[in-house]
């Protein structure tokens, strides 16, 4: 089942295989994502982007997706945005988290610093059923027409 060494299943946990020191932890008990941490020391160059790999897998609920979201801290200070990525549900790779650096200055990234916020929500998954029209605004842009 799973990551392998998991011997309950639970809808509502969140399984992950890493290093101890990597695992996401949440900043409070009211947050509503998890850290993700640099598994690995490099730069962000300045005006350009890096991929980091956090040396951590997880297990999804069913029916629930993770959200790859930024950090406010590393954004206002450092002009350092996380990519918003998705992970599937049945996603087992590590994950890796691609910064982007807007600022003018290389950004060092040290193993164990956090980069990033996993934000695991839930799905509808839907089946798609094809229609020849569907009932929308004829006068422009938007479902008013504006």
């Amino acid at each position: 089942m799973g990551l392998g060494q998991f011997e309950d299943y639970s809808p509502w946990i969140l399984r992950v295989s890493c290093p101890r020191e990597m695992t996401p932890t949440r900043g409070s008990v009211k947050a509503a994502g998890y850290e993700l941490k640099s598994g690995v020391k490099l730069v962000v160059p300045a005006r350009g982007s890096a991929v980091i790999n956090t040396h951590c897998k997880v297990e999804l609920p069913s029916g629930h997706y993770g959200k790859i979201e930024g950090r406010s801290e590393l954004a206002v200070r450092h002009d350092i945005v996380a990519f918003g990525g998705v992970i599937d549900e049945d996603c087992r790779g590590e994950l890796q988290v691609k910064l982007f650096n807007h600022s003018e200055t290389p950004y060092n990234v040290e193993i164990g610093d956090r980069i990033a916020q996993l934000v695991v929500q839930r799905y509808a998954n839907l089946n798609i059923q094809r229609a020849e029209t569907t009932v929308r605004a004829s006068a422009g842009f938007g479902p008013i027409g504006r």
